[in-house]
């Protein structure tokens, strides 16, 4: 789900940074400095992969976060602006992969997140999609996981 100036726009979707994007490949990279070391390989390839999730975690918590709302963003637009929407998933990838750890963070994204009844958003707040009548739009536009 992303706003409706996307829609068929892979040109600029591929511009964006996702969070929940970027929570797996830093996992990926984690994932794989432990398979590594598991297999005796290198300790210098170890490492490598090591760095570039440490790197890719700082970036994260750096250039995704939104202070005042208190959570990750979603998405980091074409222009490097931060949308003011979370997404669940990738505020549950942060909390889960050990991303975030400043504790008045994990608390922050605790207390400003929408829960709704039955759980977290994929989105919040929802686009305004109106326009749409494709059923991809709304996918991830407030639906709950």
């Amino acid at each position: 789900g992303y706003p409706a100036k996307y829609h068929h726009r892979g040109d600029l979707v591929g511009m964006t940074k996702a969070l929940s994007t970027n929570a797996l490949y830093h996992s990926g990279y984690s994932i794989a400095a432990a398979m590594a070391r598991e297999l005796g390989k290198d300790e210098e390839v170890i490492q490598q992969y090591e760095a570039r999730a440490i790197r890719l975690r700082d970036s994260i918590r750096t250039h995704l976060w939104l202070g005042d709302k208190g959570y990750y963003s979603y998405v980091m637009d074409e222009n490097n602006t931060l949308m003011g929407n979370f997404e669940g998933l990738g505020e549950a990838l942060v909390l889960l992969d050990g991303i975030e750890t400043d504790p008045a963070r994990v608390q922050s994204i605790f207390d400003n997140v929408e829960q709704q009844r039955y759980g977290l958003p994929c989105l919040w707040p929802r686009f305004d999609l109106k326009d749409s009548r494709h059923i991809a739009q709304y996918y991830h536009n407030g639906r709950l996981w």
